[in-house]
Formats: structure tokens, sequence, C-alpha cells
């Protein structure tokens, strides 16, 4: 569905393939199209005052005229996207987007391949035919994991352009990664754990590899410290230089979930099953305290720390999100807008917000300052968000069960 000032009109697509329009004052009926595509109509948007635009099942975007003082649709144009067999289901056009600046419309397929065309020009950027595991951001680099396998790829580029890291032995799904200012860490289900180094120009690559005692279940990597939480509720001290193991301290008393470090007060807060944040000193492991942030029993799901280390996040298995002083482990402020468990969290410093995922499906814009929202429902369409990151020049990034990496930027502009 989508509506247009500039027609006055709603149009709207069914999974029966027909286009209906309606006025946008009256909710009159103005005109139905039948059988407007081969199969069901995902999406439509409108291109100008007369025309608009359609993407369906059928592998096809067709181009339509809106004749509004005969209350007439007509086909103008009919484009087949990616080759092969309209039957493959895998190359079905699910979603569609028009910048009318530019005029140029892109589609997205089930395998997640990201159409863009400009008049005959087309532009493909494959997708996976796996889930995203896990993802994370150095700088203006975003690293994900699909199977067993990383994938880095320069935000500042105009395309996003994933290139594959090189080097990594896994054979198992690799589905924990996290970064400093210099390296990039990833965990997979056969507790291989791996360092990544490189850059963008030259292409990144493994550096240093070590196993762990179990699988890695959470990362907390700074410039001064690495610590990951594995499954037998053990957290284990890295070297940053070759992974050896310095430390090894198991969790007590509490069902470890999530870690993040304070380097505020050089400290690893840990949340845990029962919704506490557990505080322990990185230097010795000893345990200073505890902070019931979230319901009994609502697990703390996300947990993220901000650049410059003065604020952390907290996602419950409900839908709560809490924002929390790292030195003073005073509660700033909560967010009970989501309506569903609390995915991902990630700090943007360029528009002094927080951006979280949910199983709501949704992605919401949260201004630190005057907490402001933006919630963006739908954000992967029928599927469930799973992941997101923010990188250094604010673009956001995010995962679902689509097996698709979706950009965003300019949130707070969206309408």
């Amino acid at each position: 569905m989508d509506f247009s000032a500039e027609a006055n009109a709603v149009v709207v697509v069914t999974g029966d393939k027909k286009i209906v329009i309606y006025d946008a004052e009256s909710d009159e009926k103005l005109a139905t199209m039948e059988a407007a595509h081969g199969k069901g109509i995902y999406e439509v948007k409108w291109t100008g005052a007369d025309s608009f635009i359609t993407c369906s099942a059928d592998n096809l975007i067709k181009t339509w005229k809106w004749d509004a003082a005969a209350k007439a649709i007509a086909e103008s144009e009919s484009i087949e996207q990616t080759a092969g067999q309209k039957e493959e289901t895998d190359k079905m056009l699910h979603a569609l987007a028009f910048n009318k600046s530019t005029g140029k419309v892109a589609v997205l397929n089930l395998r997640g391949d990201i159409i863009v065309r400009n008049g005959g020009a087309q532009e493909i950027n494959y997708g996976h035919t796996d889930l995203i595991g896990n993802l994370t951001c150095q700088g203006n680099n975003v690293f994900y994991t699909s199977e067993h396998h990383v994938f880095a790829a320069d935000s500042s580029s105009s395309t996003i352009k994933p290139q594959l890291v090189s080097g990594l032995p896994f054979e198992q799904p690799i589905d924990q990664i996290a970064a400093n200012s210099t390296a990039v860490f990833a965990g997979s289900f056969d507790k291989n754990f791996a360092k990544i180094s490189g850059d963008a120009a030259a292409g990144f690559s493994m550096t240093a590899k070590t196993q762990l005692g179990a699988k890695a279940i959470s990362i907390a990597a700074d410039d001064d410290v690495l610590f990951v939480l594995q499954h037998n509720d053990e957290i284990v001290e890295l070297d940053l230089n070759d992974l050896s193991c310095k430390r090894t301290h198991a969790c007590t008393g509490f069902k470890p979930t999530k870690i993040v470090y304070n380097k505020i007060a050089k400290e690893i807060w840990v949340g845990d099953a029962d919704g506490k944040l557990n505080f322990l000193s990185a230097a010795d492991f000893s345990k200073s305290g505890e902070a019931q942030v979230h319901l009994p029993g609502k697990a703390v799901n996300a947990l993220v720390v901000s650049a410059d280390g003065t604020k952390i996040a907290s996602g419950d298995t409900a839908r709560k999100i809490k924002t929390l002083n790292t030195e003073t482990k005073a509660e700033i402020k909560s967010y009970p807008e989501h309506t569903d468990k609390i995915q991902s969290l990630g700090f943007d410093a360029i528009s002094n917000s927080l951006y979280s995922l949910s199983q709501d499906r949704s992605l919401m814009a949260s201004n630190l300052e005057t907490h402001k929202m933006k919630k963006i429902p739908l954000c992967h369409g029928s599927a469930k968000p799973d992941k997101l990151a923010v990188a250094a020049n604010g673009k956001i990034f995010t995962t679902g069960d689509d097996c698709c990496l979706r950009v965003w930027q300019k949130v707070w502009e969206m309408a």
C-alpha cells in the first residue's frame, strides 16, 4: 500500500494479484485491476501523480499509468528481473523502493539479491542463501557472518559490496562477532575463535586462531582487553595479539547471558537470565555488586556500550530497554515502546541515538537527549529482524531471518 499526496489517492496491492485505488479523503474505491501480475503482488510505490510501480512473486516489476479522470489503470511496462525460471521461489520479488530525486528503483528478492535499476541499467548486490548469524562494525566497515564465513564491506562506499574474509578454516556456523579499533573477533559453533585484521583496500584475513573450552556466546572487545563468555558459563580473557588464554573465571550464583566491558570502571558487566547485571572487576573477576535492571525472570538478551564508554544499554526477553551510567551504575532512562523481545541494540554518536531491534519486527530509534522516538514497523517485511550494528558514519545495518543485510540512514528523516 502507498499514499500519494499528488494524486490524493491510496494504491493497494493484494496476494490475489489485484491492484485497487481508493480516494484518500472519502475512501471511495476508484478502480480495480484484476490479474495485474501472474502471481501475488508484494509491494507498490507511487512514482508520480499519474504513475506507480509494482513488484510480484512472478519476478516482474511493472510500471502503471493512472488516469484519475477516467478512473482507469493501464499497464505501461513489464521488466523481468534476475535471470531464471519464474517458479524459482528464491527469485520472487517481495520488497520495492523508489527514489524520486534520482529516479532509481530497487527491488529485493527472497534470496537477498538487491536489484537497482536506473532506466535500463541494472545493478545486482547478491544476497545469501543462509541466515546472517551476527554482525559488528569497525569504523565504517561492517562485518557479518553467514554459515561458516565472515564478510566485510565498506559502508562509506556508494555501493555496499561484501568481500569474503580469507583464511578462516571454520567448518561450522559462526554466530559471534565483535570488534575493537584494530581487529575483529569471531567465534563458531565448533569452539573455534579467530582474530581478523586488514583494511578495506587490501582486504581482511585471519591473523590468529584459538580453540575455546566451550562455544562463545558473547564477546566483549576493547583496545586493552578481550573477554569471551562461553556456553559453559565461564568467562575467558584472551591475549589481544595471539588469542592465548590469560585467565578463566567460572560464573556462579547466576546464569550469564551477555557481557560488555565498562572501560570507565574497568569492569565486566554480565547480564543474566534473571534480568540482573552483575559487576565483575576486570582485574581479578571479583564481584562488586549487582543490579535488578529488568523484571525477575526476564533475561538480558542484548547488551551494548557506547563508543565513549559512558553509557550501557540493556534489553530483555520481554520488551524493555534500560540505559545506565557506567560510572554511577544509575539508570538513565527506560524505553518500553517495543511489544516483544529485544534482539539487538546499538548506539549512534552522530544522531545521539540508541537503535533497537525487536521480535515485534520493528526498528526503533530513541534520541538520548530529547527521548523522542522513531519506530519503523516491519523493518524486514514479514521476516523477523535479528541483529543490528551502527557504523562510525551513522549508517545502521540490520539482519533478519530473510537472509538479508539491510542498510539504513537518516532514520529520523524518514516519513
